[in-house]
């Protein structure tokens, strides 16, 4: 039963089999039912994704709002991915009658947001438009073409595997081309823009030059904590870096950070990603420091910290983040 087995210790396959204990517990009891918001936001996770694999949108809103209702500030980043699904599907025309409520949720997703995980999403939301077209014709054909002329005038070139749903299924609709002619990847991709986010396996001693470091390379660790720096320092600890060797910038002091100083910068070895805004000095007109690092050469290894599929640096995600600069610094550096 779920009152003996916590939450965060439960396999998928435990939290599907007490689907029904789960649910109900979250719509009676709310956050105050479970021993810490992390169990309560795993639990509600886990269960709208469960109902939307099946398309359930009546319980997966049900437990979305009870999620809302509990937590109103600081909401994980999931509630917002999972909306453009639940809403999207739930009930078609909202998008497509009002598509700038959409871009809304994406521009409050640009912070944090996992941007494979918000592709996966609007992929999947076209997909589904295309398919409301070929099976209904006609019915949703004026609110489909609203909702592609406005993307098209209103670019999200973030993600362009959305962009080109958006021109097929404007062609589509326009009978330009046929179901079969449909060119973009139904299949999720991520956006060609972004890379992943590098792995312990991922790393290895092949994938980069030898590098000669300045003595005890510096970390900088980008953007809001979790955690304090105490915590930080001593997780650093675990991986030989001492004190000195961690440079915090907090997000508000991220917009006037001289990020390009790094560039070529032997007296850095990696770079934690965390939640940060969306400009910063010297990233060349690019809109978030993030994609300007990604996207130049030169800067140190850079590393994502996610928790939840969302930037955020917690004990766990900076703990793997440092595991992974210290293997690529082990494997590059010039003894």
């Amino acid at each position: 039963m779920m009152n003996s087995l916590p939450i965060d210790s439960m396999s998928d396959a435990a939290k599907k089999q007490n689907f029904t204990t789960l649910y109900e517990k979250i719509m009676q009891e709310g956050l105050a039912g479970f021993h810490s918001e992390a169990a309560f936001n795993d639990a509600c996770r886990f269960t709208v994704k469960l109902c939307l694999s099946v398309a359930d949108y009546l319980h997966a809103n049900n437990v979305m709002q009870a999620y809302k209702q509990s937590i109103e500030r600081n909401r994980a980043a999931w509630v917002y991915i999972d909306s453009i699904l639940l809403y999207g599907r739930r009930l078609p025309r909202t998008y497509l009658r009002k598509p700038e409520m959409l871009k809304k949720t994406l521009e409050r997703l640009d912070k944090d947001g996992d941007p494979y995980i918000i592709n996966q999403a609007l992929v999947t939301l076209v997909k589904f438009y295309v398919d409301l077209y070929k099976n209904y014709g006609k019915k949703f054909q004026s609110d489909l073409l609203n909702f592609t002329s406005y993307f098209k005038e209103n670019a999200i070139t973030t993600y362009p595997a959305f962009l080109e749903g958006v021109n097929a299924l404007s062609n589509y609709c326009d009978g330009l081309i046929g179901y079969e002619d449909i060119a973009f990847d139904l299949n999720i991709a991520p956006p060609i823009t972004k890379k992943p986010v590098a792995s312990h396996s991922d790393v290895t001693a092949k994938e980069s030059a030898q590098v000669v470091y300045s003595p005890n390379p510096k970390i900088l660790i980008l953007g809001a904590m979790r955690i304090k720096k105490d915590v930080a320092k001593g997780i650093a600890k675990q991986f030989d870096f001492t004190s000195d060797q961690l440079e915090f910038v907090d997000y508000d002091d991220v917009k006037g950070y001289p990020i390009q100083k790094l560039q070529y910068n032997n007296h850095y070895c990696g770079i934690v990603l965390g939640p940060i805004p969306h400009s910063a000095t010297g990233t060349n007109g690019e809109s978030s420091i993030i994609t300007h690092i990604e996207n130049t050469e030169g800067y140190p290894l850079h590393v994502r910290a996610t928790a939840n599929e969302a930037l955020k640096i917690t004990k766990t995600s900076l703990l793997e983040a440092l595991r992974t600069i210290k293997h690529h610094y082990e494997n590059t550096k010039l003894d």
